[in-house]
């Protein structure tokens, strides 16, 4: 299931999840230095997994419960005939940058931290569009 996080949306809780690179199984953790340990131990990975009102995204950077999405942008995700790297305000301006009969990701760029910071740059989740069609 797709999570698109609206602008203002409160980050309600938080683990993190240790991927391990094989034969294991992941693991959640509700402390990071758990999960950096487990990872270590089975030479896996650490994502972050935040709960937002809209649902479940897993992120890189750590943030935490009560932080607030500060900012939103769309991009397009890149093909070989193409190098777009625009950034867009909303989902209608990416979605409408999408050249007829061609199928592209479209995903989120969100900015998640306490109000009045810059907050940390994360990668939401990704859509296909497909150009020319109507949404």
């Amino acid at each position: 299931m797709t999570t698109l996080v609206e602008v203002g949306s409160v980050v309600k809780y938080v683990e993190w999840e240790a991927v391990p690179d094989k034969y294991a199984a992941p693991r959640l953790f509700s402390d990071p230095a758990d999960a950096a340990k487990y990872a270590d131990e089975t030479a896996g990975r650490v994502s972050c997994v935040v709960t937002f009102p809209e649902g479940v995204l897993r992120i890189g950077p750590e943030v935490a419960a009560g932080d607030v999405v500060l900012r939103v942008q769309y991009c397009l995700q890149r093909w070989t005939t193409a190098d777009i790297r625009t950034e867009y305000d909303s989902l209608a301006e990416a979605t409408a940058a999408v050249p007829p009969g061609r199928t592209v990701g479209v995903y989120q760029l969100l900015w998640i931290g306490p109000p009045g910071t810059e907050g940390v740059r994360a990668y939401g989740d990704t859509i296909k569009v497909t150009g020319g069609e109507a949404r």
